[in-house]
């Protein structure tokens, strides 16, 4: 079987709808390049059949899981990339232990050669172990990654595909152990044959300290490495966070708070278009008037939900384009008389609707800001005309007019409101023309077969919900209410990708600063316990306690001073690729990009400052008389 595919063919010009959505399955042979081409020449047969108002048409094919989850691929790849650091880091972790515990380790190392072992068969010792050190760690991982698995499904939001079906099963385990045997390896490796260099020599003193400078050196570049990686992370989940609470203070352009929403479909088998407004009429009177409720509507879309009716939009009186396919497209909603006084609007200027704006009397319209910003950017619109069509002079035989009509109907702009944020709080606003369902029917044809019913509630939106429901089944027993939510929730929901993905980013990025300065501190901890005969000489010497504080944590600020200059570099080019998950955050943000560094600096002297208190109380009778 082929790959299942979602071709959507658009056009601007297309008489009754401009867009068609299609699911189709490709033959086992043909690509879905293939398949595209085919689709590109049915869309030009088409075009071409009627040129009047299908120029333009066109045909994008998509596969099915692309449909689905393409969205999510930044995000994905996001987090696939917060894992990889912190598999560096603590790989580099491992292998600075490791370095460390070979050093500790060289007189067994030597005995071992002097019995007959040589640098091979050493560096396969060393290697076994770690092999064996990350298989337990691989088990410890698999069960602790089978408990996270079940509490992302619980606790991750809804909107992510899949994260609800999400298992553990055998190819995801093996491909876990895959990567902790070449991780072992590739890490592992490294001390391995460092420790097995110590076989060879003759005088023992001269091979130790060659061979722990050597070591130490390796030690120090992994810790480099480490708080650089570290630093990206931390600069990341920084940026995520900041970009989450700007989205949290941008106004939706309503009042969310106390305010019920659930969907209601009327079935066009049993409600002809004439019937829909009358009976929508009858629910938002009986749902008006319920104890607890200060105001009610109904609109067939609501902000930060899918469901988008868009129509041409023309000004009576501009100039008339030349083509069809050069008039704008805006959001079109129909609603009722009080809903966006419901919703709890900015009026900009003029009124909303009010219970007298129903069929028979002129057509009015209430647009968003962003509509005046676009089309009246010097002028107040209150009182243009407009029409939901293109001009008539460019509508073909096949474009039809209202029965009878001679013109499109227009309709006279009596208000502005401010913008609502229909595809979420992270996103520019449509431009929007709210009309009244009153007048839906007559001579605009189109009548909505359904949308939300709002409520402005006095306590908690859902407490509502029974009596609400009580209202539309004394009218219609066959007719439930659906979607049922309250409209913080939405809100809250609209922002829960972006929630979750900072979550897992600030949750691997303190992981990431938590490793690195466990690493540096475990560096400077087995430094002080390689140099206590150096620090017992400098402090018979004359050194005093503050002079041993201030040459350990010179040596630990200095490493991480080198791993913050290579990580901001670093951290550049990440928040380059993330910049789409970025929301009024500049790529490159010095005042980020600063605090980090300092926070980070400001940790990892914390870090230091244990070792180097214990350097400073060395005593150097004890030190020396140990040596």
């Amino acid at each position: 079987m082929g790959s299942p595919v979602g071709p959507s063919i658009e056009s601007r010009q297309h008489t009754p709808n401009r867009f068609v959505d299609m699911v189709g399955r490709l033959k086992p042979d043909v690509t879905v390049a293939q398949a595209q081409a085919d689709l590109s020449r049915v869309a030009r047969s088409v075009a071409l059949q009627e040129p009047a108002y299908n120029a333009g048409l066109s045909a994008t094919l998509a596969t099915l899981r692309e449909s689905v989850v393409g969205s999510m691929r930044p995000t994905l790849l996001l987090l696939l990339g917060a894992v990889a650091f912190v598999l560096l880091i603590a790989c580099a972790n491992v292998a600075s232990l490791l370095l460390a515990r070979a050093t500790a380790r060289e007189q067994e190392l030597t005995v071992r050669a002097t019995l007959g072992a040589d640098r091979n068969r050493l560096t396969r010792q060393l290697l076994t172990e770690c092999l064996l050190i990350s298989s337990v760690g691989a088990a410890a991982g698999t069960a602790l990654t089978y408990a996270a698995i079940r509490l992302l499904s619980i606790l991750g939001p809804a909107t992510i595909p899949g994260l609800r079906e999400m298992r553990l099963d055998t190819g995801v385990i093996s491909v876990a152990f895959g990567l902790t045997l070449v991780t072992a390896l590739a890490f592992g490796l490294w001390p391995a044959r460092e420790a097995g260099r110590l076989v060879g020599g003759l005088h023992e003193s001269m091979r130790t300290a060659t061979a722990s400078k050597r070591h130490a050196r390796s030690r120090q570049l992994l810790i480099i490495a480490e708080v650089s990686v570290s630093l990206v992370l931390l600069i990341g989940a920084v940026m995520l966070i900041a970009s989450l609470r700007r989205v949290q203070h941008v106004d939706p352009g309503f009042q969310p708070d106390h305010l019920f929403t659930a969907r209601l479909v009327l079935p066009g088998s049993k409600y002809s278009p004439g019937s829909r407004e009358p009976f929508v009429r009858r629910v938002i009177d009986g749902v008006a008037a319920l104890p607890g409720i200060r105001a009610a509507g109904m609109s067939t879309a609501l902000p930060l939900a899918p469901g988008d009716w868009t129509k041409y939009f023309w000004v009576d009186g501009r100039a008339i384009p030349t083509a069809v396919g050069q008039v704008p497209f805006v959001t079109y909603r129909q609603v009722t008389a009080d809903y966006l006084r419901t919703m709890g609007v900015s009026l900009r200027r003029g009124r909303l609707f009010t219970p007298q704006d129903v069929r028979g009397q002129p057509l009015v319209a209430i647009v968003n800001d962003t509509i005046g910003r676009r089309f009246w950017p010097d002028e107040d619109p209150i009182g243009a005309r407009i029409a939901m069509n293109p001009p008539e002079a460019l509508v073909p035989n096949a474009f039809p007019l209202p029965s009878g009509a001679t013109s499109f109907p227009r309709l006279t702009i009596v208000g502005v409101i401010a913008d609502f944020r229909q595809n979420g709080l992270d996103h520019e606003a449509n431009a929007e023309v709210f009309v009244p369902l009153a007048q839906a029917g007559g001579v605009l044809p189109e009548t909505a077969a359904g949308g939300f019913v709002v409520a402005r509630t006095v306590g908690d939106p859902l407490a509502s919900a029974a009596a609400i429901q009580a209202v539309v089944s004394q009218l219609d027993r066959s007719i439930p209410l659906t979607n049922v939510r309250a409209m913080d929730d939405r809100v809250s929901d609209s922002l829960s990708e972006r929630r979750f993905a900072m979550l897992l980013i600030t949750g691997f990025a303190m992981l990431a600063v938590a490793l690195a300065l466990g690493g540096l501190y475990g560096v400077m901890s087995y430094a002080i316990s390689q140099r206590r005969r150096e620090l017992g000489v400098r402090a018979a010497l004359g050194a005093t306690a503050v002079d041993s504080m201030r040459l350990v944590m010179t040596d630990g600020l200095r490493m991480t001073g080198i791993g913050i200059g290579i990580g901001l570099p670093l951290a550049a080019g990440l928040t380059q690729f993330m910049s789409s998950q970025l929301f009024q955050i500049k790529a490159i943000d010095l005042v980020i990009y600063g605090g980090a560094a300092l926070m980070f600096i400001i940790v990892a002297g914390l870090a230091c400052a244990v070792p180097a208190l214990r350097a400073s109380r060395v005593d150097p009778l004890t030190a020396l008389r140990y040596e």
